[in-house]
């Protein structure tokens, strides 16, 4: 499979730069394997094949760049353990205790 994701981003790429060129310029190098090591140490578990062949080919995207995804920015493979870490510590604290999906204000309801 990763050699397929490796195929396929190859063309994306092609795209991005003929059509999005500064997106393609945010790309960032290569995760290294240590760097993949160290992430899924940090988070306590194995990333998929898929997505460890994706941070091969770049660590993400540029901070606070165009979004690349839908208009989210592709992470960094730190930003994701920073974010992860955050996250985490509020699940752990109890934050999301007493959320029980709630009633969504009418601005989230709709009309």
């Amino acid at each position: 499979m990763p050699h397929r994701i490796e195929a396929t981003w190859r063309r994306i790429e092609t795209w991005l730069a003929v059509n999005a060129p500064k997106i393609h310029e945010e790309l960032r190098p290569p995760a290294s394997a240590a760097l993949i090591e160290q992430t899924e140490a940090a988070l306590d578990a194995r990333l998929p094949g898929e997505v460890r062949a994706l941070y091969r080919l770049h660590d993400g995207q540029a901070r606070h760049g165009l979004g690349l995804l839908g208009g989210w920015t592709w992470l960094d493979l730190a930003t994701v353990v920073s974010e992860w870490k955050i996250w985490k510590g509020l699940l752990d604290s109890g934050t999301f205790g007493a959320n029980d999906g709630g009633d969504p204000g009418p601005g989230v309801q709709g009309n």
